[in-house]
């Protein structure tokens, strides 16, 4: 089998100059991409310690859209969905114990309600522009529903590797292509 590399759709920074001051309230932002048949989310990281909350080929249900047209074409460049009802303010930090437990809320059969928004910023954007659904307009609303391929995880995110700098400034790429693993947390 031929594996063929896309272009990124999104490349925003991990760097805590980037952090939003606090996490979302009464929403769970991600980012949604794909199409209407085939479509994937992932979590949008907007400060430290967080979760990877990764679903392929997730479900959409009851999606209602005033431009199926711009729809499609925001899931193709990756917009942000919102799992409504779901505060990530209150959920945060995770800890390995809870992400394990049975009825952990991301687990394949979960159903939420969504709101799904534009975008604005280039796939290069330093920071995600998610503005809470009661000041923006969303592009579309209705359900997802989590199918098998679920990929969770609190411990790789959330370590700092021994190889940073003292002042956890990220390093240079190696000629090799290869970037050493650094963050600022």
């Amino acid at each position: 089998m031929a594996v063929t590399f896309a272009d990124a759709l999104k490349d925003r920074s991990l760097h805590s100059r980037y952090h939003q001051p606090t996490y979302t309230s009464k929403t769970m932002p991600f980012y949604i991409y794909g199409t209407r048949k085939s479509a994937h989310i992932d979590h949008v990281l907007l400060r430290a310690p967080n979760v990877q909350l990764s679903a392929s080929q997730i479900k959409l249900d009851n999606v209602r859209t005033k431009d199926e047209g711009i729809f499609e074409r925001e899931l193709k460049r990756g917009a942000i969905l919102h799992l409504i009802g779901v505060n990530e303010e209150s959920m945060q930090p995770f800890s390995d114990s809870e992400i394990r437990r049975p009825h952990f809320f991301f687990r394949p059969g979960s159903v939420f309600q969504c709101s799904i928004f534009r975008d604005h910023k280039m796939p290069d954007g330093s920071t995600p522009k998610c503005k809470p659904p009661d000041i923006a307009t969303p592009i579309a609303t209705g359900k997802i529903t989590l199918e098998k391929n679920i990929f969770v995880d609190i411990n790789e995110l959330n370590t700092v590797p021994s190889n940073c700098t003292p002042d956890r400034r990220p390093l240079k790429r190696k000629r090799t292509g290869q970037m050493p693993a650094c963050a600022n947390l």
